[in-house]
């Protein structure tokens, strides 16, 4: 079995709390004997940095004394620079080459499916790429598309026989869809989806899902989506850019035809419905009124499955601004509907801070990962919810470009008075078992300032690491 590097990773676990000395890790202890520091203005908390962020700039640098243990009577330890620095696990899965990867679905028996693109040799060309890994996030087993002629392999789903589907495209020439058994031998002839109508959205156990523009004037924008068997044959069509009669997406990992998004792409109320086997009528369906005095368009995005069957989203809503040249104003709220689409309450987006951003579900509880910058030394933070909305706690995430492969050897600028940064991008929560996992790709960039990154494609690293809990 192929063995996927490790390496050594830091990941601090920051909740705010008063430790007692038994409580402190060994490697606090030494932290604290090596730097120790305190606010020369009264503060009570013990630091090892600094420079630590939850301290107010005017108080900057803290000042450095000599620790004892003596000090935790007089002391708390910050929750921040002082958590744990036990190392976690980060797993590399591509070092320095121009690849990615996509989390796309978990297999029965706990294993990942990931998609994406590679090349075919050292000359270059794209050709697809297929991963799946075990539990313990070695490699089962790899197909990359050497000989086939497809460059990237996109959606993937196991069907209700055990078969995995995999779409894959070499744009614009050709799709189409390969299966797979769940130890990756090819399981039967692959699916010419080439003629089929429509561009693919997603696809399901079930179905694959297509949508096409229908529009007949400029000024209008109508959509029509199709849905096809795993045969080709086609099952069912309807208005609607994929939710019926609406505009939207389909909730993913679900095993209900459950939409979400907005009942008309111009002025639209947010809505979310659920559809009969047949895809022909909606069993439920729920408009959001307005949440502020004159908005006129609202749009659910990013909806989930939540644990109670119920499903939670983001609801955006927009207000115009003063003129017809002014852009709208955009208010986020928290919402969460019951397994029937019943709005069970909204929670305004600030309660979780202005830098909130991607939703996941993990372990009984609404997560939000939030984080202010694409740099690797932005804040980086999982703010966990319980299915009331209410605030359980907040999880910080640092990573570090000394502890990658490849990042290091790029850190430094090639010419003097130039700067370079890392970036980490593209990040997906995995729950794998009873741990939360993100996969994200990560590089070094030339700092452009205004103009922007350039990307250093060397650099580049795809990477698994694990993300403490509350």
């Amino acid at each position: 079995m192929k063995k996927i590097s490790v390496i050594l990773f830091i990941a601090l676990l920051c909740i705010t709390a008063v430790c007692a000395a038994d409580e402190i890790s060994e490697d606090v202890i030494i932290r604290l004997r090596e730097h120790c520091y305190v606010s020369p203005q009264g503060g009570e908390m013990l630091h090892t940095d600094q420079n630590c962020r939850i301290v107010h700039e005017k108080y900057l640098p803290l000042t450095e004394i000599e620790f004892s243990e003596s000090l935790l009577n007089q002391y708390s330890l910050c929750p921040v620079c002082s958590a744990s620095n036990q190392p976690e696990a980060l797993v590399e899965l591509s070092c320095g080459k121009v690849e990615y990867l996509n989390y796309q679905c978990t297999l029965p028996d706990g294993r990942l499916l990931l998609t994406g693109g590679t090349r075919r040799d050292e000359i270059g060309g794209d050709a697809a790429w297929i991963m799946c890994l075990n539990t313990d996030r070695t490699i089962s087993w790899e197909y990359i598309s050497r000989k086939d002629g497809f460059t990237a392999a996109e959606n993937a789903v196991v069907l209700t026989d055990g078969t995995i589907a995999v779409i894959m495209e070499d744009y614009p020439k050709k799709r189409a869809a390969m299966f797979f058994s769940p130890d990756g031998k090819k399981a039967r002839k692959q699916l010419d989806l080439k003629k089929k109508r429509g561009i693919l959205y997603t696809i399901t156990p079930s179905f694959m899902m297509t949508y096409e523009d229908a529009s007949k004037k400029a000024e209008e924008y109508r959509c029509k989506t199709f849905l096809y068997d795993w045969n080709g044959k086609e099952i069912t069509r309807y208005d609607g850019l994929i939710m019926k009669d609406g505009y939207g997406f389909i909730v993913p990992n679900d095993d209900e035809c459950v939409f979400y998004g907005h009942d008309d792409v111009f002025n639209g109320h947010a809505m979310i419905q659920k559809l009969d086997e047949s895809l022909d009528k909606a069993l439920w369906e729920t408009k959001l009124d307005w949440q502020l005095p004159g908005s006129d368009t609202a749009v659910l995005e990013y909806a989930l499955k939540t644990s109670d069957g119920g499903y939670v989203a983001w609801l955006r809503e927009g207000c115009p601004g003063e003129d017809e040249w002014s852009s709208y104003e955009w208010s986020h709220f928290l919402v969460k509907f019951d397994a029937d689409g019943r709005l069970m309450w909204v929670k305004g987006k600030d309660e979780y801070g202005p830098d909130t951003g991607n939703l996941f579900v993990y372990d009984g509880k609404i997560a939000i990962f939030c984080s202010d910058g694409l740099q690797i030394d932005a804040s980086r933070s999982v703010r966990w919810l319980d299915m009331d909305g209410k605030m359980l706690g907040m999880t910080d995430v640092k990573l570090n470009s000394e502890d990658f492969k490849v990042l290091r050897d790029y850190l430094e600028p090639e010419n003097p008075g130039e700067k370079r940064t890392t970036i980490v991008d593209q990040q997906q929560f995995i729950s794998m078992g009873d741990e939360l996992w993100v996969m994200a790709t990560c590089f070094v960039a030339d700092d452009l300032g205004e103009e922007g990154f350039s990307t250093i494609y060397d650099s580049q690293e795809i990477i698994m690491f694990k993300v403490p809990e509350i």
